[in-house]
C-alpha cells in the first residue's frame, strides 16, 4: 500500500486524503514488548471487527473516538490526530502487575473506584508508570486535559463493563490511548482488542485475551479464544 504513515508491531497506518487514516491490523502475535512474536491468520480481521464493534459502542455512548467506519475485512478508516505519548490503563479488577506491586491485594478484587494509570509510551524505557503529577509537570498532558482523560477513561470503563457482562465476560482491565484533533480537542484512539484488555469467561474465570500467548499456550489454543471472543462481541446474540 502507498502513503504508509507508520508500522507497529501489530498494525499499521496509511494516509488518505482528507485528514484521515486507513488502520491496517496484521496478523501478528507480540508480547514483552516485541520480544516474543508469531503470527496467527485471521487475527487482523478478528481485531479489526471487536475494536470497530466496541468503538461503535462508545461512540453510541457519547465518547468521542477517532472512529470513522470498518473497510472489509482488517481495516478501520480513523481520523488522524496528534498521539498523545501515554498508555493509559484502566484497572476494574486487580490483576497483571498490579498484583504484583500489591501483593497483598488478591487477584480478581474489584476496585472501586476503577484504577486509571499512566505509562509513558516507550518500548527502549520499559514504558515506565508516571504519576499524575508527573503528566503535567512534563507537559505531556494539562492539569484540565488530564482530569478530562481519567473521567472519560472511567466512562469507557462503564460501557465496556455493561458490554461484556450481557456476553458471559468480566471486564477486568484494559488499556487506551487519547489524540488532539485539529482543535485541540482528545479523543479516545488506537484499538479496542484481546490485545489491550484483560477479559474472564464469567462461569469458569478462563481467560479470553493475549495472556494465554504471553504464559505460553499453543498458537491453536490462543487461535480458538480470539474466535471465542469474537463469537460473543460481534456475533451473538443479546
Amino acid at each position: 500500500m502507498e502513503n504508509l504513515v507508520k508500522r507497529g508491531k501489530t498494525k499499521a497506518l496509511f494516509r488518505r486524503e482528507g485528514g484521515v487514516l486507513l488502520m491496517k491490523f496484521g496478523d501478528d502475535l507480540t508480547a514483552l514488548n516485541g520480544k516474543k512474536h508469531d503470527t496467527l491468520e485471521g487475527k487482523g480481521r478478528i481485531n479489526a471487527e471487536i475494536s470497530y464493534t466496541l468503538f461503535k459502542e462508545l461512540e453510541k455512548a457519547g465518547i468521542k473516538t477517532h472512529l470513522l467506519e470498518f473497510v472489509p475485512p482488517d481495516s478501520l478508516l480513523v481520523k488522524e490526530l496528534e498521539m498523545v505519548p501515554l498508555e493509559v490503563v484502566c484497572r476494574r479488577l486487580a490483576a497483571g502487575s498490579f498484583v504484583k506491586r500489591y501483593p497483598f491485594v488478591e487477584k480478581g478484587k474489584r476496585l472501586d473506584p476503577p484504577v486509571v494509570e499512566f505509562y509513558l509510551k516507550s518500548d527502549e524505557l520499559g514504558d515506565p508508570l508516571m504519576s499524575d503529577d508527573a503528566v503535567v509537570a512534563l507537559g505531556i498532558l494539562s492539569r484540565e486535559e488530564l482530569d478530562y482523560v481519567k473521567e472519560t477513561t472511567r466512562k469507557i470503563c462503564k460501557v465496556l463493563e455493561g458490554f461484556f457482562e450481557k456476553r458471559g465476560i468480566k471486564l477486568v482491565d484494559f488499556k487506551v490511548e487519547f489524540g488532539r484533533n485539529k482543535e485541540g480537542n482528545l479523543l479516545v484512539a488506537d484499538e479496542l482488542t484481546p490485545d489491550s484488555m484483560r477479559l474472564w469467561d464469567a462461569e469458569s474465570g478462563e481467560s479470553l485475551d493475549k495472556d494465554h500467548y504471553r504464559k505460553g499456550a499453543p498458537l491453536e489454543k490462543v487461535r480458538q479464544v480470539y474466535e471465542e471472543l469474537h463469537r460473543r462481541v460481534c456475533h451473538a446474540p443479546v
